[in-house]
This record gives structure tokens, sequence and C-alpha cells, in this order.
């Protein structure tokens, strides 16, 4: 039976679509699971360091800045050169030769312009480290503030019901003739001032979901969320100020871009020194003494050429290098002062939130929880009054607020110790 290309064409037709559709199918349903994923801190903390722009730019450059300590190590190119003399017009005869000049460095110019080139990848590499820690951070802070979001939000929706529970109840007992109209009338505020907190703390939550997934470089409305809860999260106490000073001066990146600059500019007071010691052009050449005539003799030229350093010394090059080395030392000095400062003021932070935390852990969350209970309780049994009621309410969000605000901002405080010693905490 003999099939038509026509018929053919159909059906690969028929077959690239079909393997389209289950492609797209297969895609949607890949991307819809991991944008539906929960995500751990530590791996939005790699995606973020990943598909950072700056950080990718950043390596680009170290490629570039190896290339260039390549370069500054390679000797310059000879110079090539065909000399023609005493040409005569009427016979065609010249002195002609054929010479090639190579530049002879003074000796130490060459590798250090190679450690100056090296210095700066150094400065690179750590500029990167630093720059991974930024981003580090701001990825902590947004997840942090997407589990305080959701506490709050869960905190507000708890809120919500209740005081749509308690106006049922005062509507109830007016029925009843048990209330007034100022009962209804307050739970009705209430109630409305439950709704509105909790549209904003919605907001407040989508916002901070927005911000993550910028900067996981994902559309702002993608679907993500963070594993866990933020009381679920450890925080350490057996940290020391003094050794976390200790390790902030030793190995933060921004200390160290510092120290290699100093070098890099050491090294570049010695350059200067050394561009005031003469290069040599030594220069050879060879050729024939008449062109065109066959009982011309060969001839060869030897030369060298020495720059006389009698005006340009590199005095104020030498001045203007030595200058810039002290003032990057002064630099590095108030570094490190910034860099101590950094470390006390987020270590007090994190002391402060900690101590606040064990006070809420210690006893006020469960006293203040059962008091609205009771308080609660004794109000529908005609034993207290609506506004007792609705001051229990307030106390207790109040507390639970101001305890997720505590841990968050313990959390926040661990993080900006670990930017403010430049890694990972001891």
């Amino acid at each position: 039976m003999k099939i038509g290309r026509k018929s053919i064409f159909q059906r690969c037709n028929k077959l690239f679509f079909s393997w389209l559709s289950i492609s797209a199918v297969l895609f949607l349903l890949t991307t819809s699971a991991l944008y539906a994923k929960e995500l751990s801190l530590d791996e939005i903390l790699m995606i973020g360091v990943q598909v950072d722009p700056e950080i990718h730019s950043l390596e680009e450059r170290i490629e570039a800045s190896k290339g260039a300590v390549i370069q500054a190590g390679t000797a310059p190119n000879p110079d090539g050169s065909i000399r023609v003399e005493d040409y005569s017009p009427g016979n065609g005869t010249a002195k002609t030769t054929l010479g090639v000049t190579q530049r002879l460095e003074y000796p130490g110019k060459r590798s250090t312009r190679k450690s100056i080139a090296s210095e700066n990848v150094e400065i690179l590499k750590l500029t990167l480290e630093n720059t991974k820690i930024d981003v580090q951070y701001k990825l902590k802070k947004v997840s942090y503030d997407i589990l305080l979001s959701r506490e709050n939000l869960s905190l507000y929706g708890e809120n919500h019901v209740g005081a749509r529970g308690l106006l049922e109840l005062v509507n109830h007992r007016l029925k009843q003739g048990l209330g007034g109209d100022f009962e209804v009338a307050k739970a009705n505020v209430e109630f409305v001032k439950a709704e509105k907190l909790l549209k904003e703390s919605e907001g407040l939550l989508a916002l901070a979901r927005s911000q993550l997934n910028i900067l996981l470089n994902n559309p702002p409305d993608n679907r993500i969320d963070i594993q866990g809860r933020i009381i679920t999260y450890p925080t350490r106490t057996n940290l020391s100020r003094e050794e976390l000073i200790r390790k902030a001066i030793n190995s933060h990146p921004a200390i160290l871009i510092q120290m290699h600059r100093i070098k890099g500019l050491d090294y570049n007071v010695g350059l200067n020194k050394l561009s005031a010691k003469p290069d040599v052009d030594v220069g050879l050449a060879g050729g024939v003494e008449t062109l065109g005539n066959p009982e011309s003799n060969p001839i060869a030229e030897f030369s060298i050429s020495v720059p006389m350093p009698i005006w340009d010394r590199k005095k104020g090059a030498i001045a203007q290098a030595k200058g810039e080395k002290k003032g990057a030392e002064e630099f590095l000095k108030q570094v490190q002062r910034n860099i101590t400062q950094e470390v006390l003021d987020a270590f007090n932070k994190y002391t402060i939130a900690q101590k606040t935390v064990q006070l809420f852990q210690e006893g006020i969350l469960v006293k203040t929880a059962k008091t609205r209970d009771i308080i609660k309780q004794s109000f529908e049994k005609g034993l207290l009054g609506f506004l007792d009621v609705v001051d229990a309410q307030r106390t207790y969000l109040d507390v639970m607020l101001n305890y997720y605000q505590s841990l968050y901002d313990l959390h926040i405080a661990e993080a900006q110790l670990e930017k403010a010693v430049g890694g990972n905490l001891p």
C-alpha cells in the first residue's frame, strides 16, 4: 500500500504537536510543583546566591582579572625593522639591513606588575565573598519577614474568628434581654478592627513573598513558602562577644580586602621606584653593503639603547604611591572600627531579644491565654462585663504579637551578627 507524501506529513505533524502538548503539560506540572513547594532556609540561601546577578558579574570579573595576571607577567614583544640607506636612483643600489630590537626590562619590574595584578584578583575574590554575605543576609531577612507575617496572619485570623463569635454572642444576649445596644455597637467596632487587621496582615505576607521571589529571580506572584515556623528555628546560647570580635577582625572579607589593597599599593610603591630604573633596548641587524651589487660585502650591526634618567626620576609618582598606601592603612583602621561596632550592636540586640523571648516563654504566654479563656467563660455566665472580654482579647493579641516580634528580632540579630562577623558564627 502506497502512502502519499501529504499523508506522511500530516502524521508527522500530529506526532510533533502531540509531543509538544505532552511536554508543555509536564513542564507546567513540574513548575507548578516547584512554585508550590515549601523551601527550607538553606535551599533559599543556595538558590539566591546562584541566581544573584551581582555575584555572576563578580565571577566574570575574577576570570578577567586572571587574564590580567598573565598579561602582567608577559615580556614585551621585539620590534622588527628594515632600513634602506644611501639609495641611488640611477643604478638602484642601496645599503639595506634587517633588524630586530628587544627591550630588556629592569629586573623586578615584570614580577612586581604580576604581584599587583595577583592582589587585584584576591581583592575581587574577597569582594565576591563579601557580596555573598550581603545577599544571604537579605535572603534571611525576607525569609524571617515571611515567617513573622505568617504567624501574625494566623493570630489575626484567630482574632477575627473570636471577634465574630463575640458579636454573635452579644446579639444573642440582646435578643434575650441580657445586654444592651452599647455592647452590640462595641462588638461591631471590634469586629471591623479585626477584619482590617486581618486584611493588612494578608497584604504584608504577600509583599514579603513577592520580595523573596524577586531575590530568587522569580515572578513576584509565584506561589512560594518557607518550611517551619519562626518558633522552630534554633538560636545560639553560647556566643562570646570577645570571640566574635576577634573572628571578625581576623577573617571578615571587608578587612581582608583592605589588607590586600595595602599590599598591592606597597607593590605599586616598589614599581614606581623601579620605573626610575632604565630599561635596555638591545638591537641586532644584518644586511648587505650595496643592494644589487654581486661583490657587495655582508654587514652586521649591534646596538644598545639606554634612557638617561636625568630629569624624570619618578619622585612625584613615588610620593603619590606612598601617600595612597598610607591612606589605605588609615582606612583599614576605620573599617576595623566600623566592623567592631557592628558586632557590638548586633550582639547587644541579640542579647536583649534573647532575654525578652525567655521572659515570654517562662510563663507570660500561658498565663495570658488562661486569663483570656477564664474571662470569656465568666462573661458567658454573666459574671463579668463585655469590656473585660475585649480587654482580655486585646491583651492576649498584644502579648502574642510581641512574642513573635521578639523571636523575629532574635533571628534578625543573629543574621546581623553573621554579617558583621563575616561568616558563620563560631
